[in-house]
This record gives structure tokens, C-alpha cells and sequence, in this order.
């Protein structure tokens, strides 16, 4: 559900994502895993900031929103 919320909340404010299904992609997961140190999704990026989870106030700060 997170993801879900995710996408749609950045979909309503016309951000432009790249969605990785990190369970398909081995590289993905891998580079979650650096990031985050976790298997958690979502992780979003945005710059050099690493957002775990849905965090609709941070990513809205971090996006200029």
C-alpha cells in the first residue's frame, strides 16, 4: 500500500518517477539494500536525500512542493 500511495501522490503533482520493481531486477535490490541497508520499500530518491517509505511531508519539502 505505501508504494501504491507513493505513486499516486507523485502522479498528482506531475513528478516524473522511474518505478523498479526491485523483486525482478537483482541489481535494484542490491542497490536498495546499499542505500538503505534494508528491504524495505518504497525508497525514493530524490537528489542525493534517500526517502524510506511514504513520507508525503518530506518528499513534498525536498521536491518544492
Amino acid at each position: 500500500m505505501p508504494c501504491r500511495q507513493a505513486k499516486e501522490f507523485l502522479r498528482s503533482e506531475g513528478v516524473t518517477f522511474e518505478d523498479i520493481n526491485v523483486m525482478e531486477h537483482v541489481d535494484a535490490r542490491q542497490e536498495l539494500v546499499r542505500l538503505t541497508g534494508q528491504m524495505a520499500v518504497p525508497v525514493i530518491t530524490v537528489g542525493d536525500e534517500v526517502v524510506r517509505g511514504f513520507d508525503k511531508a518530506r518528499l513534498k519539502h525536498l521536491l518544492g512542493l
